[in-house]
């Protein structure tokens, strides 16, 4: 695979100082981006990445470096349409973007021209003498501000519209709401992101980030592109969807209403196949003997699900509920060893866990989660749910009916 190299071969190049305001028709510029979590008001979580934007006349290429791909996009003055070359694994892929990419896309969200008030504070940040600004704007419909740090010394100057070009300079920091208590399935998420430009060259253009030859990718149609797309993102210990779709509507916080289908790949009545898997404390779990004669109820997550966090409390309360009932309380996931220790010491989870169990997914297809099901004492599904539950009297009544 061709790894981005483009750092490697900024670091060739010296960063000049600039006293006027200087134009720059030819850059690059290294940006980090830092996004910060809270789902359901729990403790913070953060995920990085970087960006690099490399212009010279006519065309400006941006990469990311986020995982689990590297991504890189060609913009071209006299195109409609960029490029856009997917990195993952050993694989490489080529997607036509409808639209242009925008220099620093603040993420998937439409944007509409901003109000920019320019705030009398200075400050040096990463080497640059900077100014601040507040830029007020409506982001999908809800009125949002930006705060930008800018450096006067420098403003981009090419034939490519971006958000930030009515700004006095260039900016060197960005920090804004990605997220706002957004509502999804129950699950409210805050997510703040930023933006830190870490390094400028003024003496390289857009050969600093090395495109794959002609022949080595693989050119995807638009009728392919969700599809492979969708595959690129997912973690691959995830299985393919399969089985009945299930689709249902919820609305968000700014009255959207978002329409989501979820696979279930079981069939009430049928037996569950046997499995076996590995506890967190390396002793096989089976469920033809550990779990022999026992009804259970097998929690199906993985630790970055904030549904599944979010009905812990109530599948905890069933552990006790029913702890003296011929009932097995049962989580499989795919997060291995070094994912769960720390999550568990921030979190209850009272079931008895397999891990590292991403054949075992794959073989019986989950690919929503949560999901839950279960089973009587033969082992027979009684009761399939996609999704978190509501509360406790939902997962209870499911209980006592296999009981």
């Amino acid at each position: 695979m061709q790894k981005l190299s483009t750092l490697l071969f900024l670091l060739l190049f010296g960063s000049l100082a600039a006293t006027a305001q200087q134009k720059l028709q030819q850059a690059a510029l290294v940006y980090t981006m830092n996004d910060t979590y809270v789902v359901n008001g729990g403790a913070p979580r953060h995920t990085t990445g970087s960006y690099v934007f490399a212009y010279s006349p006519g065309e400006y290429r941006m990469s990311q470096s986020r995982q689990p791909m590297d991504i890189i996009t060609v913009n071209k003055c006299v195109e409609a349409k960029p490029t856009m070359f997917m990195f993952k694994e050993n694989n490489t892929y080529a997607f036509e973007e409808p639209v242009k990419s925008n220099f620093l896309e603040m993420g998937k969200i439409k944007l509409q021209s901003a109000t920019i008030t320019y705030i009398d504070e200075s400050a040096s940040i990463a080497g640059f003498d900077c100014k601040k600004a507040v830029m007020t704007l409506s982001l999908n419909g809800r009125p949002e501000v930006v705060e930008v740090w800018y450096t006067p010394d420098y403003q981009l100057d090419g034939c490519f519209d971006n958000f930030f070009r009515e700004l006095k300079g260039l900016p060197v920091n960005i920090r804004f709401n990605y997220t706002n208590g957004i509502k999804l399935g129950g699950v409210d998420m805050k997510q703040v992101r930023e933006f830190m430009l870490d390094s400028l060259y003024t003496n390289t253009g857009v050969a600093r980030i090395p495109l794959p030859a002609e022949g080595t990718y693989t050119r995807v149609t638009e009728q392919e592109r969700m599809k492979v797309i969708s595959e690129l993102f997912s973690d691959s210990r995830r299985a393919t969807p399969r089985g009945t779709p299930v689709s249902s509507t919820t609305m968000s916080s700014e009255g959207i209403a978002i329409t989501r289908t979820v696979f279930n790949p079981f069939t009430i009545d049928d037996t569950l196949s046997t499995f076996s898997g590995i506890g967190r404390d390396g002793i096989t779990r089976s469920s033809a003997s550990t779990y022999k004669n026992k009804a259970m109820v097998i929690n199906f997550w993985f630790t970055q699900c904030g549904p599944c966090i979010k009905e812990m409390p109530i599948l905890n309360n069933a552990v006790t509920r029913y702890k003296n009932k011929n009932v097995a309380f049962i989580s499989i996931t795919y997060s291995n060893q070094k994912e769960v220790e720390p999550f568990f010491k921030q979190n209850t989870f009272a079931f008895d866990h397999i891990i590292d169990a991403s054949d075992l997914i794959k073989k019986y297809g989950v690919a929503s989660y949560p999901a839950t099901v279960i089973t009587d004492s033969k082992h027979i599904i009684r009761y399939v749910k996609i999704g978190s539950f509501a509360d406790d009297a939902e997962l209870t009544k499911a209980i006592d009916k296999i009981l």
